[in-house]
């Protein structure tokens, strides 16, 4: 079961954080579109493509085949897409401040609030 103060991707967890902080402020592109769905959310995110195949899993982050940050030039303009496809991503540590594993987030500020 998935602590209520994280969010995962294809078993992977993508952000974690105080309860609050994740859900006013996320970092993770997965768990911004998670959170456009909420009635009070000011943009809906639409993802591309489908789940991936969980015996072919992509390399890199497990999200880059459907994040809308690289989708829209986001990462692109910010110089973060290089490391999304090849580079394995780290294992959130247990600590109980915010973070989120995704290149995009470490050199810009949250696409949506």
């Amino acid at each position: 079961m998935i602590p209520p103060r994280a969010g995962s991707r294809s078993g992977w967890f993508v952000e974690s954080g105080p309860v609050e902080e994740v859900l006013k402020a996320s970092k993770h592109p997965y768990t911004q579109a998670l959170l456009s769905v909420l009635p009070e959310s000011p943009e809906r995110v639409v993802l591309t493509g489908g789940p991936p195949d969980p015996t072919r899993i992509p390399g890199g982050c497990r999200f880059h085949a459907r994040c809308q940050v690289p989708a829209s030039g986001k990462a692109a303009s910010e110089g973060a897409d290089g490391g999304c496809r090849p580079e394995l991503l780290q294992v959130l540590p247990a600590v109980p401040e915010a973070q989120a594993v995704c290149y995009f987030a470490e050199r810009s500020v949250p696409t949506s609030a």
